[in-house]
């Protein structure tokens, strides 16, 4: 009989994280830098990047996406005009997918990264949390910042599907201009990476 697979994390729980930190550590001080954190608010984030001196820009683009009624967002179609209609303006420093990747297709991913990319700079980083086995709620799930080594995961479904599994050398191909600077196994399993904007050199 076929048994399914156990969640990738326990939710509705604090998780440790490695890469939050390194993100941070990332950031020049001589200046304010903007956030833009494409999952749902929350004000424990808001409070958070306050108090390290950013401006935090929210887009949840999953919900925004079903609240209009599109087809879900796992299924590849051409998705940019969603994208360009829901992300603010400006250029941002650092870009918190938390874990909207394991929800999209390579296509998607490739729209996404186009889109984040006319928003970045040189050097703009992001943040992503990959499910590499098991199983992840059908929906993604809203992360709470407790402090720069700590962020609670809290499930807004209760049915779960297959983890994607995606890796390194696809991200790399996939989210392009990113390209990923550093990765992270935490012990619940979770895969954290930091991509940072490479434009490619001009002709």
């Amino acid at each position: 009989m076929h048994r399914p697979m156990p969640p990738a994390v326990g939710l509705d729980e604090p998780h440790s994280t490695l890469g939050l930190k390194e993100l941070l550590r990332g950031l020049p001080s001589d200046r304010r830098h903007s956030v833009l954190d494409l999952g749902p608010a929350s004000s424990g984030n808001v409070q958070f990047f306050s108090s390290h001196s950013c401006r935090l820009y929210i887009a949840d683009l999953f919900h925004t996406m079903r609240q209009r009624g599109g087809p879900p967002p796992e299924q590849a179609i051409p998705f940019g005009r969603e994208i360009e209609a829901t992300l603010p303006a400006g250029s941002f420093d650092l870009i918190l997918c938390w874990d909207l990747l394991n929800y999209l297709s390579r296509d998607q991913m490739q729209i996404l990264g186009r889109h984040l990319a006319s928003r970045s700079h040189p050097g703009s980083r992001l943040f992503a949390l990959i499910a590499p086995h098991g199983e992840i709620p059908e929906r993604p799930q809203r992360f709470e910042i407790l402090s720069p080594d700590s962020v609670r995961y809290s499930s807004r479904s209760t049915a779960h599907r297959p983890a994607p599994g995606y890796r390194e050398p696809e991200l790399n191909r996939w989210m392009a201009p990113f390209a990923v600077e550093s990765s992270f196994l935490l012990r619940h399993g979770i895969q954290e990476y930091i991509l940072v904007h490479k434009p490619a050199a001009a002709s």
